[in-house]
């Protein structure tokens, strides 16, 4: 016996439990399929090789016509969905009371029923578990084969796969189809991969800009305020010279009108008066002096202050050139460091990259190398099961001649028990009988001698009531006699009534008879 049916028997799988053929062979096969990742790939393998078998799957596995077959499941995403969840699909069989009755001999009724209504509820609930995780492996294998990516993929990978050299077509096809999965999946992995890496250099590429505009904003804060502490006072004085400079051309039409207005009004007192004209005449020449003098000195004083304006345009000038030249130079080395960054950025992914094809060959190479030692394993397994079948062949029959004798002594038990039964079941009868008739009679008995009381009764009130009659009459009688010896002798009647009463009183009635 190999090893493998060793762990069998030790585990007591398919072994002494009285089921059909289908449910012990189909419970080894759910145990091996959870030996090996890979035995879901083997199953669908070796559904297409062998035609004959039909397909059973979590739908029609409970049809009577696959009684006589070897195997629970034969659909391969019926049994994937046992595998992810861990479940023996020869656990998802309906199991009989019968059954329960064999593997428990000697086991209440009550316990047997109890062990089929918890058994039937898991059973149940294991079953709508793996149907909807059917359901979701049905999803996703549509999902598969409606991506054009997944087809170029396997067209891609077909020449590689069929340089691996495997023993048939079949298997061939399988490779291919497996390694195309995984293909599939690791360049979805390796855009996953390269988004979130784009995402990650876009990141920090925007957070180095805003550092940098930071920075320079910064910079140009501090230049500002160096260059407003020296200019300060120069925009103080330009403000404050282009202020007077309105000022004196607002002031300068007004002074010329008072000139005139007080020259008019001079010309017309000097009319009116007409003595003082040389007087006046002098007045006007001060007059006329002192406002050129004041004009002239206006003019010098605005020319003074345009010359002062025009050097500090100039000033402001060069310090707005050598600020744009600075900024220029901190631009241009700005450029240069962001496109240094992108090369280095750009040779990091390259790196990356290589290192990301070189471990993807390095995991086809080793899934290869896997899926030939499961086939390998696979072999194994299968002579395995095949030893195994013939010893559970030899089992089963033994189990069935034990079970005959149980059933046979189970039959006979049930039937002396019955007897036993039925003689208890007479004796308690007769029994109850015999106090049923005693019970009675002493009732009988009771009822006769309460009769007797009450006849006895009777007559002793009847007997009373004739005494008080003849004790009424001899009362009568008496105080009949008295009133008739009254009316004989001198005794009134109300005497006479008197002694009667009395003499009845005394009980001395009769003694007057």
């Amino acid at each position: 016996m190999s090893a493998s049916s060793q762990d069998f028997w030790r585990t007591g799988t398919g072994v002494g439990t009285g089921l059909p053929r289908k449910v012990a062979k189909g419970r080894a096969q759910g145990t091996l399929l959870s030996s090996t990742k890979s035995m879901d790939n083997l199953n669908q393998t070796a559904a297409s090789e062998q035609s004959s078998v039909p397909r059973i799957d979590l739908t029609n596995f409970d049809s009577p016509e696959f009684d006589c077959l070897d195997y629970v499941l034969t659909s391969p995403r019926s049994l994937e969905a046992c595998h992810r969840l861990g479940l023996q699909p020869v656990r998802l069989l309906y199991k009989r009371l019968q059954d329960f009755e064999l593997e428990n001999p000697g086991l209440p009724v009550a316990q047997l029923f109890e062990l089929y209504d918890k058994h039937e509820a898991e059973r149940k609930a294991s079953l709508s578990l793996a149907r909807q995780e059917r359901e979701k492996l049905m999803a996703a294998e549509e999902f598969v084969e409606n991506d054009s990516a997944i087809r170029s993929k396997q067209q891609q990978t077909a020449p590689l796969l069929s340089n691996g050299g495997t023993d048939s077509g079949n298997w061939e096809s399988q490779i291919r189809r497996e390694l195309a999965d995984h293909e599939v999946q690791a360049e979805r992995l390796k855009q996953r991969l390269e988004t979130r890496r784009l995402r990650r250099l876009e990141e920090s590429k925007a957070r180095r800009d805003r550092e940098r505009q930071l920075t320079e904003q910064k910079q140009q804060q501090q230049q500002q305020q160096i260059t407003g502490s020296s200019s300060r006072p120069r925009q103080r004085s330009q403000s404050t010279d282009a202020l007077s400079s309105s000022s004196l051309g607002a002031v300068e039409p007004w002074e010329t009108r008072q000139r005139q207005a007080e020259m008019r009004r001079r010309q017309e007192q000097r009319r009116a008066s007409g003595a003082s004209g040389a007087a006046l005449q002098d007045s006007a020449d001060e007059l006329a002096r002192a406002s050129r003098a004041k004009s002239s000195q206006e003019a010098e004083e605005r020319q003074r202050r345009h010359r002062q304006l025009k050097r500090r345009e100039l000033a402001h000038r060069d310090r707005s050139a050598e600020m744009r030249r600075m900024a220029k130079r901190e631009s241009e080395s700005a450029r240069q460091a962001r496109e240094l960054r992108a090369q280095s950025a750009t040779r990091n992914h390259e790196l990356a990259m290589e290192k990301k094809q070189l471990s993807l060959k390095e995991q086809q190479l080793m899934q290869l190398e896997r899926f030939r030692s499961s086939i390998e394993r696979r072999k194994r397994l299968e002579r395995e099961i095949d030893e195994y079948k013939e010893e559970l062949r030899r089992y089963r029959e033994l189990a069935e001649r034990r079970a005959e004798e149980v059933v046979n002594r189970r039959s006979q038990q049930m039937a002396r028990r019955a007897a036993a039964k039925e003689s208890q079941r007479q004796a308690v009868a007769r029994r109850n009988q015999r106090e049923q008739e005693r019970a009675e009679e002493a009732w009988r008995s009771q009822t006769e001698s309460k009769l007797l009381a009450k006849q006895q009764e009777a007559a002793k009130l009847v007997e009373a009531r004739n005494r008080e009659r003849q004790n009424v009459r001899a009362t009568a009688e008496t105080a009949a006699r008295l009133r008739a010896s009254a009316k004989r002798g001198s005794d009134t009647f109300d005497k006479k009534v008197a002694q009667v009463n009395l003499v009845n009183s005394l009980g001395l009635g009769h003694e007057f008879k």
